[in-house]
């Protein structure tokens, strides 16, 4: 059971919603943290249910058509299953439900940036500072090259 928070219920499909649609805002609504969909959103949210909805239709009729072999009807649903798509993804980056949308840009950025860089072609040894250096300058004086930074 979940704690009773005011703000934080789980929004109820609108009345006149159509059985499909709604059956998509259920399992929208129920896949979201409670208090994820504030009033504000539930616009966006039913249109997103539509698109959704929508295009999964027009993808059943798209694939009904191509096995009967009608296949100018088909590409012409495929198309419309295609812009419908497309704009129920669009809906659901700005309702945040979309795995894509639920990483925060900057925080993506920055671990792509820690990534440690590593070049199996090359060959490093450490040295006794920590500090790695290729191999083939071991030899050599260890401050004259540039050191790689320890991966991990």
């Amino acid at each position: 059971m979940e704690p009773l928070v005011p703000g934080c219920e789980r929004p109820k499909p609108p009345i006149d919603m159509p059985a499909g649609e709604a059956e998509i805002w259920c399992s929208v609504v129920d896949s979201m943290p409670p208090g994820h969909f504030r009033q504000a959103m539930h616009g966006i949210l039913r249109l997103y249910c539509a698109f959704e909805f929508g295009a999964r239709t027009a993808v059943r009729d798209f694939l009904r058509l191509q096995a009967t072999g009608n296949n100018r009807e088909a590409e012409r649903q495929a198309k419309l299953a295609d812009r419908l798509a497309s704009r129920a993804a669009s809906l659901a980056s700005k309702l945040r439900i979309s795995p894509q949308s639920s990483k925060h840009r900057f925080s993506v950025e920055a671990a792509v940036r820690r990534t440690p860089m590593t070049r199996p072609w090359l060959d490093y040894d450490e040295l006794p500072n920590g500090k790695f250096v290729l191999a083939a300058h071991l030899d050599e004086t260890p401050s004259a090259h540039a050191s790689v930074p320890r991966a991990g």
